[in-house]
């Protein structure tokens, strides 16, 4: 029997690459989680910077506290199984009415992981509504396994490398995995997906969490990190990471500048040129 979700979301997913909403965080949480990110870029005198919006688990407690929270975990592992590790995050924020958009692409592109198990939660703090640029899917495209991309200047494209996957997207098709604050989607790999620009009044605050089970390997020279959050790690194909100790701290952001430092190194090797900007 599944944890957190219902068989037909479990089918869902095998099925269309896909699932959601499913609910995760209560009222209070997500004011907390959201008011901890705002009070944070206030106290800095800017959003979030491109180092901090990537592996954001290892610099803010409050993020830890996400990617680590029960009804999350209950939901991966009706996917991919009790041994879990988080691989990767991002912190995807749009402003309100801004150009900002993410091109159609697949999260494993860079990753160099496999099997092709790892699954993206995709967490909302504000409403991820059509009109504030929620993820748009494309259902099945998961079998298609592994695609070519192009390359494009960025221009407002938040995906900084400028990808753009190389394949006929039928957008009758497509899906808007709309959530409201608290809700969270899943979603494969190899799964096309891609969002349009923020049109709403509020901030589009999304956190995406790369979760792995412990049997994944990555292949080519460079190992990424990556963090224990359920069951256990017995095959040790990744470094360990630790829990932040505070927010931002020099601790954490020692600990955090490592990971990353081993995760770009990887990503160059799969051809990501633009990886210090960590899109």
């Amino acid at each position: 029997m599944p944890k957190r979700l219902t068989d037909a979301q479990v089918e869902q997913y095998r099925g269309q690459g896909f699932t959601f909403p499913i609910d995760v965080f209560s009222e209070d949480e997500v004011a907390r989680f959201r008011n901890n990110l705002e009070t944070y870029e206030a106290a800095q005198g800017r959003p979030l910077n491109g180092v901090e919006r990537a592996k954001s688990y290892l610099l803010f407690d409050w993020v830890h506290e996400m990617v680590t929270h029960a009804n999350v975990l209950d939901a991966v592992e009706d996917v991919i199984g009790p041994d879990i590790l988080v691989f990767y995050s991002s912190a995807w924020i749009k402003e309100p009415s801004g150009p900002g958009f993410v091109s159609w692409h697949q999260d494993s592109t860079y990753f160099g992981l496999e099997p092709a198990r790892h699954v993206t939660a995709w967490m909302a703090l504000s409403p991820s509504t059509v009109e504030s640029g929620c993820v748009c899917i494309l259902p099945r495209s998961h079998t298609d396994g592994q695609l070519p991309v192009r390359y494009e200047d960025p221009g407002d494209n938040l995906l900084t490398s400028g990808q753009h996957v190389v394949a006929d997207i039928d957008q009758s098709k497509t899906v808007n995995m709309a959530l409201a604050p608290g809700q969270m989607s899943l979603h494969h790999t190899h799964a096309l997906h891609g969002s349009n620009p923020n049109t709403s009044s509020d901030r589009r605050i999304g956190f995406c969490i790369s979760y792995i089970p412990a049997s994944v390997h990555q292949i080519g020279e460079h190992r990424s990190n990556a963090l224990l959050v359920r069951g256990e790690d017995t095959y040790g194909h990744f470094g360990p990471e630790i829990a932040p100790v505070g927010n931002a701290d020099e601790v954490s952001r020692a600990t955090h500048g490592e990971a990353l430092e081993l995760f770009r190194a990887n990503a160059r090797e799969k051809g990501n040129t633009t990886v210090s900007r960590l899109d």
